[in-house]
């Protein structure tokens, strides 16, 4: 078994641990009730997320993960992995690498932190 253990950097969210089967684990923001972000799920309580983000799956021992067309983005050690809205290739995670969904928004309200976790692998 392959667990995912996304943790945060800084205090926006709770860490996740995801277990990472033959399922491809969707990344995203919380659209209704039905969905709430769980430790054990892709799911964030967040606006600067796409509702449907990026995928993550384990293929045979590789963590990959994939933006699937998201507004904001997803970034791998500070580097954008697509063009604004454009799906993109898949891209192997590794132990230490920074993971980043979305971009800070700043609204009326105050600003709107973009996560930010950094990614371990453990069987």
């Amino acid at each position: 078994m392959t667990i995912l253990l996304l943790e945060p950097i800084g205090e926006s969210f709770s860490e996740k641990r995801i277990n990472l089967t033959t399922d491809i684990i969707k990344v995203g923001r919380k659209i209704s009730a039905k969905n709430p972000p769980e430790p054990y799920n892709g799911i964030f309580e967040s606006k600067v997320l796409s509702r449907t983000h990026a995928e993550i799956w384990n293929d045979k021992g590789k963590i990959l993960i994939k933006d699937v067309g998201s507004s904001n983005g997803t970034f791998i050690n500070g580097k954008r992995i697509s063009e604004e809205g454009q799906p993109s290739a898949s891209f192997e995670l590794h132990t230490g690498d920074i993971l980043e969904f979305g971009i800070d928004i700043k609204n009326e309200e105050g600003d709107d932190s973009k996560c930010i976790f950094q990614f371990y692998k453990t069987i």
